[in-house]
């Protein structure tokens, strides 16, 4: 009995000292709140304004056509229907197909950029655990509740606020240069 009660004290022990090796990190969180990735996102809004505005005049006037061609559809004939159709049909196509490129290449600089500030999370995150002992870094996809005492969310994002960090910057020139090669 008494060696028993020995062993529970030294594995709850024990495992209560292991318990201090591990930490959490909101991920989510750390990139929502990161200055630098908030100031691109910003200056990316301010930017391709403009140019969401362009693409909106182009939708709403390939919307007024599919309009125009349905109230006409009494005074056209068949052919003349299926003409003006098909012509509505291919702007429409070009036009989404535009859309798609112009998202996918600002998606693409979106993504570039979170993976070099996820790279710098990760360096970070390897500094505080050696210099503080810590084996075991969780996200929150790998667990699904824990103390706030080992999330280092807030010492991670303090770090990464203030490094140097260069992301890819989106210019007036790329955006022209995007919707050029969606005009040919």
């Amino acid at each position: 009995m008494r060696n028993s009660i020995i062993f529970l004290l030294f594995f709850f022990y024990s495992f209560s000292l292991q318990a201090n090796d591990i930490a959490t990190i909101k991920l989510s969180f750390i990139l929502d709140k990161s200055k630098h990735f908030k100031e691109f996102l910003s200056d990316l809004e301010i930017k391709t304004k403009p140019f969401r505005k362009n693409l909106k005049i182009i939708e709403d006037q390939i919307v007024e056509k599919q309009k125009d061609l349905e109230d006409s559809r009494l005074l056209l004939s068949e052919d003349e229907i299926n003409n003006q159709l098909k012509i509505i049909n291919n702007e429409t196509l070009e036009f989404k197909n535009s859309i798609d490129n112009f998202n996918n290449k600002i998606d693409s600089v979106i993504e570039s950029n979170r993976e070099v500030i996820i790279k710098e999370i990760f360096s970070i995150v390897k500094e505080i655990s050696v210099n503080s002992n810590i084996n075991i870094v969780l996200n929150e996809n790998q667990y699904f509740l824990v103390s706030d005492k080992y999330d280092i969310s807030n010492e991670v994002l303090d770090i990464l606020n203030t490094k140097n960090i260069e992301l890819t910057k989106i210019t007036i020139e790329w955006l022209l240069k995007i919707l050029l090669t969606m005009s040919n």
